[in-house]
């Protein structure tokens, strides 16, 4: 029987593709730290220009597009897990991964309907 490799998603939470484009703030200045290429219910990865560390622990503030006029802010705290600087690009951005270690309970419930209405499932190869 021929060997076949097959990746499995080690996460707990499955990552989500954004529709939409999503700015990342720093809690503290308010000041863009980058976009989000995708998320989960407990993780992001984050394009960004910033220095990041693994190990890192960051306060942001994520600027959810609403159904309203007003877009809806989420803070939370998130350490970074690891850099990707293979990516790089004539503009020096890179992008870090992140696991979400702290966020209150109305911003979660603000999170979950945000990964559920503005995200899409990647694509996976069909064996």
């Amino acid at each position: 029987m021929a060997q076949q490799n097959i990746t499995l998603q080690k996460r707990h939470y499955p990552r989500k593709q954004l529709e939409v484009p999503t700015k990342v703030l720093d809690s503290g200045t308010q000041t863009a730290v980058g976009l989000l290429a995708d998320i989960s219910r407990n993780g992001f990865r984050l394009i960004t220009h910033n220095t990041v560390t693994p190990g890192e622990v960051r306060n942001f503030t994520l600027t959810l597009p609403s159904p309203g006029d007003k877009p809806h802010s989420i803070m939370l705290s998130a350490e970074c897990v690891w850099i990707d600087k293979t990516q790089e690009n004539a503009c020096q951005s890179h992008t870090a991964g992140f696991l979400i270690k702290a966020i209150g309970e109305q911003d979660a419930v603000a999170l979950n309907y945000f990964i559920r209405d503005y995200s899409v499932t990647p694509q996976t190869a069909t064996l």
